[in-house]
């Protein structure tokens, strides 16, 4: 009987750890405006959006990897040495440290680039659409701050965020506009060197298709 319960315990501990992680997720989703994806399940890495090793004129970024997204329409590079993983329909990790299996639970933790799309229904520039969606939405987002703006594109990085799930601040977080939609592009800069300028170098070669 004694030995039956402890397998049993042990099973449950489990599950209510991996619940717990996957609770966090969604949260942190939701209030960061960004519905949450479906699935738990491990994800491997995309193969559409593609990815492809290029050649870049700055010495730096030689054999850059080029990340195209042709459904949202753009372009960027990173280093050689990250990986990018499809988690769900416009929304995409490119880290140097992918844990494998990948879960979507664990998305908030890794380093490297969170990619996200949202619609930008009222065609706002990336500036309004951060001071009219984004800082205003709740007590996780009210202190952001506009530090930049991003020179090759209708862009800008808002600093200040926090992490709903950790209450830790997020790293620096680049909001681009199309006018249809807005692409945000978050740094986790936990184990990276220089994190700032290789986020800085990512933007920009950040370029839309047409």
């Amino acid at each position: 009987m004694q030995r039956g319960f402890i397998p049993l315990l042990i099973i449950l501990i489990l599950v209510a750890i991996f619940g717990a992680a996957a609770g966090g997720y969604f949260l942190y989703t939701s209030l960061r405006g960004v519905p949450p994806k479906a699935g738990d399940a491990a994800i491997s890495t995309a193969s559409n959006p593609t990815s492809k090793p290029e050649s870049t004129s700055s010495a730096d970024m030689t054999n850059w990897k080029t990340y195209t997204d042709t459904n949202n329409g753009f372009s960027l590079k990173y280093p050689p040495n990250w990986s990018q993983v499809n988690i769900a329909n416009n929304r995409v990790a490119i880290s140097p440290e992918l844990p494998k299996p990948f879960y979507p639970a664990t998305t908030f933790t890794i380093p490297g680039i969170l990619i996200d799309i949202s619609n930008n229904d009222a065609s706002l520039s990336s500036k309004d659409y951060v001071m009219q969606k984004i800082i205003p939405q709740n007590i996780y987002t009210k202190n952001g701050k506009i530090t930049l703006s991003l020179s090759n594109v209708d862009g800008v990085i808002v600093e200040g965020l926090t992490n709903p799930v950790s209450g830790n601040p997020i790293g620096p977080t680049a909001y681009i506009s199309n006018k249809s939609k807005v692409i945000s592009l978050e740094l986790n800069s936990t184990n990276i060197t220089d994190p700032k300028n290789i986020f800085n170098q990512i933007l920009s070669t950040f370029k839309f298709l047409n």
